[in-house]
């Protein structure tokens, strides 16, 4: 099992400077190398490519300040899309799901409040499995929702047994599962991810954090995501994630040199006093490395950094591709919870603080 790791990691070396020697700009002046079987990518502060690499064309909004109901939200939480382009968008406060069509047209409303089957407290994540099974986890409840493609409401899975904070579904129907353990006299917490399989049990446990201040704002945390083929993981207190597959086996692990973000004394009060903290307690000075993480379908893992442009809003995205090279970096105004077929989703706010889904389409300019 070894030697064929190892083959198999010769093998990606090999590719991966081939592949490279061939490209269009020849400028990557990381390095790859092979750990114990893992591929270790280190990247250079600078991107391989300059300037914007991506053109977002064709918008689409869905939400309004006033008019009819059907388009307006009170909060929107989690969003989801299936592979006919169809947009789910949870409400925070009226814990229901609105359903529109790839154009943005509305269709209907699953579920509601409450603790009956097919209702929700506090919809936390959407995820479709299976194409067309919309899976709906219920942070509250510590419970799946599973409902058919008409929206019809199927079955519950009970979590309290691992007592998730947040929970993923794997292609191989495995559960990717983050939990946290609050001490109440001290509020510090500790994080776990850990993989177990459909009957709940464990697979796995890829990283436990130490417990932390609760209370106090800008600590590191472990950053997570999940594609079709691999596990994304990292805890942010450097500009290092790592890439494994769906059993939970390490991969290869991805760095970059990066300079830290200073926190400004605005941003500093303004979170302590969200937090209802002294203005004086101590907290870490610089920004986590990173914020989170995103792969899109098309080659492309998006890494959201806390780098802000001289002008305009939002925050500066790494792009790397999937062999480890980070390719690019641009500026997107609202950070992307989807990026799927060759559209981004994100939730943009007015000025007004409304809120309103956005998708774009994609057009890699690299």
């Amino acid at each position: 099992m070894r030697a064929s790791l190892i083959i198999q990691a010769l093998a990606f070396i090999l590719i991966f400077f081939v592949g490279f020697a061939c490209a269009r700009q020849s400028e990557w002046k990381g390095k790859a190398e092979i750990i114990d079987g893992v591929i270790y990518v280190s990247n250079p502060g600078e991107p391989m490519f300059k300037g914007n690499p991506i053109s977002l064309e064709d918008p689409l909004r869905i939400g309004i300040a006033s008019g009819k109901e059907e388009y307006m939200f009170q909060q929107i939480g989690a969003i989801e899309v299936d592979d006919a382009g169809t947009i789910y968008i949870s409400d925070w406060k009226e814990s229901h799901i609105k359903v529109f069509d790839r154009n943005g047209v509305y269709l209907k409303i699953i579920g509601r409040k409450g603790q009956g089957p097919g209702e929700f407290e506090r919809i936390n994540r959407l995820q479709i499995i299976n194409h067309n099974k919309l899976v709906v986890f219920d942070g509250s409840r510590k419970q799946f929702s599973i409902f058919d493609q008409n929206g019809e409401y199927e079955r519950s899975i009970p979590l309290q047994k691992v007592s998730p904070l947040d929970v993923l579904i794997s292609p191989g129907r495995d559960f990717l599962v983050k939990t946290v353990h609050l001490d109440p006299v001290s509020a510090k917490a500790a994080i776990a991810i850990n993989l177990y399989n459909d009957e709940l049990n464990l697979i796995k446990t890829l990283a436990t954090d130490p417990a932390q201040d609760v209370l106090t704002p800008f600590q590191p945390y472990y950053v997570w995501g999940l594609t079709e083929e691999a596990i994304f993981l990292g805890r942010n207190d450097s500009y290092l994630f790592s890439l494994y597959d769906l059993r939970g086996e390490i991969q290869k692990t991805i760095s970059r040199l990066y300079k830290p973000v200073p926190i400004s004394p605005e941003e500093k009060a303004i979170r302590l006093k969200k937090l209802q903290q002294p203005g004086n307690k101590e907290v870490p000075g610089h920004q986590p490395a990173y914020g989170s993480i995103l792969a899109d379908n098309e080659g492309h893992i998006i890494v959201q950094t806390y780098e802000k442009p001289e002008k305009g809003k939002g925050y500066y995205y790494d792009v790397f591709d999937f062999e480890g090279k980070y390719l690019a970096q641009m500026n997107l105004e609202y950070p992307p919870k989807i990026w799927k077929k060759g559209r981004l989703y994100a939730i943009g706010e007015d000025d007004d603080g409304f809120q309103y889904l956005v998708r774009y389409k994609v057009r890699w300019l690299i």
